[in-house]
């Protein structure tokens, strides 16, 4: 069994959005992170006292626009149809 006397973490992450459109969006994001451990003097243990995580990701994402509805409100159709609604 280990005992670990102290763990430290130290992280860090970054994003940047290479293209952003009213189409298109792609990011890329990465992170980084240190962590030291000091086990207990006389304890072994099998796990490394310092490592080096990274992470890399890369989002994708498009949009797509709708065709507005074929009908106009009621409220609108209905000025239509009387001429004097307007005066």
């Amino acid at each position: 069994m280990t005992n670990n006397r102290c763990r430290h973490t130290l992280g860090s992450g970054l994003a940047k959005r290479l293209i952003f459109t009213n189409r298109t969006d792609l990011k890329a994001i990465a992170a980084l992170a240190y962590t030291v451990e000091r086990h207990e003097p006389g304890t072994t243990s099998v796990a490394r006292p310092n490592e080096f995580d990274s992470a890399f990701s890369i989002q994708y994402s498009t949009f797509v626009l709708t065709q507005p509805p074929s009908t106009p409100p009621c409220g609108f159709t209905r000025a239509l149809s009387r001429p004097d609604a307007f005066v």
